[in-house]
């Protein structure tokens, strides 16, 4: 095998790890987005279970001079 094939495979094998490494990435990332979608969707469905249950809290004002 010349040196010039051999050069075309290493650069080939190369490329392909650094695709499997980004896919594995993406991969790894995936588990904490999602958790941070449930708890941003828990904490809005919190506030509106409140308002729901509560739905006088904060429509009046008490000022004193």
């Amino acid at each position: 095998m010349d040196i010039a094939a051999l050069s075309m495979d290493i650069s080939a094998v190369s490329t392909k790890q650094q695709a499997q490494f980004g896919i594995l990435k993406m991969a790894m990332d995936l588990p904490k987005i999602a958790s941070e979608v449930i708890i941003d969707e828990m904490q809005n469905m919190q506030k509106e279970l409140e308002s729901l249950l509560m739905p006088y809290l904060g429509q009046n004002i008490d000022m004193y001079a």
